[in-house]
């Protein structure tokens, strides 16, 4: 899990090449050893090899869609320069995609999981 999310945080900068500005954490618990491992596997990788001008946020805890979208349309909201959402399992990562959608902006997201609901969004283009 940890490796993967160092995965995670790596297509991420990838993606993200050449922008400045905030990324989102969203994580599905604090508690779990899954939930820890993919955040801070995420969090580590990202805090090592991102460029000074991506700024990783704290993350915030959701571990059901309607709560992940929710949390992540109010950190929209308040960071303006947003460039990029992490999700740590399905519903967090599927939470985000309706979090941006609803805000209007131009957010990558990069997710853990592979359901259906995030297999369209990859499909759609709305979720790398």
């Amino acid at each position: 899990n940890k490796a993967a999310a160092a995965e995670a945080a790596k297509h991420m900068i990838e993606l993200l090449k050449g922008k400045k500005g905030s990324v989102g954490m969203v994580c599905h618990d604090s508690t779990s050893t899954t939930g820890k491992q993919r955040c801070e596997g995420f969090k580590e990788y990202f805090k090592a090899n991102a460029p000074a001008d991506l700024k990783l946020l704290d993350e915030q805890i959701a571990g059901e869609v309607t709560k992940a979208a929710d949390t992540s349309l109010s950190i929209i909201q308040a960071n303006s320069d947003i460039v990029g959402m992490y999700g740590s399992n399905e519903a967090a990562a599927s939470g985000i995609v309706q979090g941006v959608a609803e805000s209007g902006k131009d957010v990558t997201v990069v997710g853990f999981d592979s359901g259906k609901t995030q297999m369209d969004a990859i499909k759609s283009g709305t979720e790398a």
